[in-house]
């Protein structure tokens, strides 16, 4: 019974996490919606690097680059807790990370955005 209680608590714990994060998003989301009134937005080009972590690790790593560089970008990684979800990523490698599906949001400075998801394995 014990065991149940704690796998309960954990499953509960996972959803809420994610709960917070798509609440996060959605708000996000809703904010750039609200921009994106003739701002001419085209597509934002994500090129991906990933150096999976070692069986059973959190040593993986997402490397984030964008070829345009005459625009500045954001970037956020949308589910790997709450405070890291509200923090940008400043040098454009997300680290400590196991193996999952990760999703990334870039964000450039007339607020268009592209979310793009990362399979880490």
């Amino acid at each position: 019974m014990y065991n149940f209680l704690i796998f309960l608590e954990m499953k509960l714990n996972r959803a809420l996490r994610s709960i917070i994060v798509l609440f996060v998003f959605v708000m996000i989301s809703s904010v750039l919606k609200a921009q994106s009134v003739d701002r001419n937005c085209g597509d934002i080009i994500i090129e991906t690097k990933t150096f999976p972590p070692d069986s059973g690790k959190k040593n993986g790593r997402i490397q984030i680059s964008i070829p345009e560089t005459s625009k500045k970008y954001k970037v956020f990684l949308l589910n790997a807790g709450t405070e890291r979800a509200k923090r940008e990523i400043e040098n454009g490698i997300i680290d400590n990370l196991q193996t999952g599906f990760y999703d990334i949001l870039v964000i450039d400075e007339k607020g268009c955005n592209k979310q793009i998801t990362v399979d880490l394995k």
